[in-house]
């Protein structure tokens, strides 16, 4: 578990597939949190990250709408921070 890895040996540890995971954290029934983690990697790098949209991370099989809300809160904290 990418979790247990960060507090045994780190965030530099990680790949960045297994951040994700960390922050799917759980699946749905039918979809594991992995194939979940591996959909939102892919919208995550096919896109300037910062021109992704609420929608496009809902549309994930298995994100809700409150995970969609709290990763785009996310990228728009980071963007602020990276601007300011």
């Amino acid at each position: 578990m990418p979790r247990f890895k960060l507090y045994r040996s780190g965030v530099n540890c990680l790949a960045d597939i297994e951040l994700i995971e960390i922050i799917v954290s759980h699946g749905i029934k039918g979809r594991d949190f992995k194939s979940i983690a591996r959909d939102l990697h892919t919208v995550l790098t096919s896109y300037d990250i910062f021109d992704i949209s609420l929608d496009e991370i809902r549309d994930i099989k298995g994100i809700g709408e409150s995970k969609a809300a709290t990763i785009f809160a996310m990228i728009e904290f980071i963007r602020r921070q990276i601007v300011l």
